[in-house]
């Protein structure tokens, strides 16, 4: 009996896996999360001027992380149609504080995308920073132009209103305006076409803005100590109201590059830097004396930074006019003098995004009178280099 039973049990095993095998086979396929993440490699209160920054003001309950909007669409006939927003002014923020080797910060957003395992599906995204309400408002807020079906080939837009034009970089209550795109696909290959093949969309982002600096440094005698008491900016050219920078077709016709609307010109003044009193004025150091008359004996003269604010950059300003206020001498009274026909960002170097524009200040500590250098075009973090070439 015993026999009999162990027959019945193994013709059973052998019809359960006989009858699995008549199937095709299941498999399940891993979903995998479409990963957004900054890209390069930190800092002051207001700008962003690396990945640590931007890190650092996206962080935590207060922090406001950066906005994205995403197409997929499928590669048919040569051009690219979008057909699903996939993403639509989603706010991507870091789950951590710190990024090191070690503890890697993971940057979320809600609800969670996944990419499609279609070879032939193809995704364009937007990003910028801060995350703005996508709802019209006086104060700023973002636009994506709906393209859902076009017969278009990488046909996007991102319009950010009411961008505030002057901003004093040492305030905490400045932003700093970012934008990056990009563009491919994650399953198949194709040459000329980025895959995202670990998942990850990264981001390398520019700057919207144009950033002034002040910056001086002194000759005459050594003792003669030049403090900075008021800077303050006018002129008819001055710009007075806030800017839209619209990237339309951000992969097409401008290259990423955005189209400001002209603010109004006519500001009546602006104040760049003042003091409450005497004892809080920007002395100069040193350290940025330069000895005309034995010039190596000064060859790490530092130009010392006395402010620097974000401004729209949308053209340039002539005809500008600079008062200084500024004394000689420890116990000296300020006196003010007036520096005419200043220009700013006009040609050959029109003011663009992601510059900065430095004004230098020349002191004489013999004769009490100032000179004002040619205007400088430099990197936003103060470092040289080509024109119109984008930068972190």
């Amino acid at each position: 009996m015993r026999r009999f039973n162990d027959i019945i049990i193994l013709l059973t095993l052998l019809l359960a896996v006989t009858g699995c095998s008549r199937h095709d086979k299941i498999t399940v396929q891993e979903d995998v999360m479409i990963s957004l993440s900054p890209t390069m490699s930190a800092g002051t209160k207001a700008m962003v001027n690396n990945k640590a920054d931007l890190l650092d003001q996206s962080y935590g309950e207060t922090g406001i992380g950066f906005g994205v909007f995403g197409y997929k669409s499928l590669k048919d006939a040569g051009y690219t149609r979008p057909q699903t927003l996939v993403f639509n002014n989603t706010e991507v923020k870091p789950s951590a504080a710190t990024e090191t080797t070690e503890n890697k910060a993971t940057w979320s957003y809600n609800p969670i995308r996944y990419w499609d395992s279609n070879n032939n599906a193809y995704y364009q995204f937007v990003a910028y920073w801060p995350h703005l309400q996508s709802a019209e408002t006086t104060g700023p807020w973002v636009e994506n132009t709906n393209v859902i079906g076009q017969n278009t080939t990488e046909d996007m837009s991102l319009t950010l209103h009411n961008i505030p034009n002057w901003q004093d970089a040492a305030s905490t209550d400045t932003r700093d305006y970012l934008v990056a795109t990009s563009k491919g696909k994650y399953k198949g290959s194709e040459e000329g076409v980025t895959h995202y093949s670990e998942g990850i969309v990264p981001f390398t982002f520019s700057h919207i803005l144009s950033k002034l600096t002040i910056q001086a440094y002194y000759v005459g005698v050594k003792e003669n100590h030049v403090s900075v008491h008021n800077i303050t900016l006018g002129g008819t050219d001055l710009l007075s109201t806030d800017g839209v920078a619209d990237y339309t077709k951000p992969f097409g016709g401008n290259n990423g590059v955005p189209a400001f609307s002209t603010p109004v010109k006519g500001g009546t003044g602006l104040v760049l830097f003042n003091t409450v009193d005497a004892a809080h004025a920007h002395t100069l150091q040193e350290t940025a004396f330069y000895d005309q008359d034995t010039p190596a004996n000064t060859p790490d003269c530092v130009h010392e930074s006395i402010c620097s604010w974000l401004v729209v950059p949308a053209g340039g300003w002539n005809n500008l006019k600079l008062d200084v206020s500024f004394a000689v001498g420890d116990d000296a009274r300020p006196t003010q003098i007036e520096v005419q026909d200043i220009s700013i960002g006009t040609e050959p170097y029109a003011m663009a995004s992601g510059y900065q524009y430095i004004l230098t200040l020349k002191f004489d500590s013999s004769s009490g009178d100032i000179d004002v250098e040619m205007v400088q075009v430099k990197d936003w973090i103060n470092q040289d280099v080509e024109y119109m070439v984008y930068n972190w």
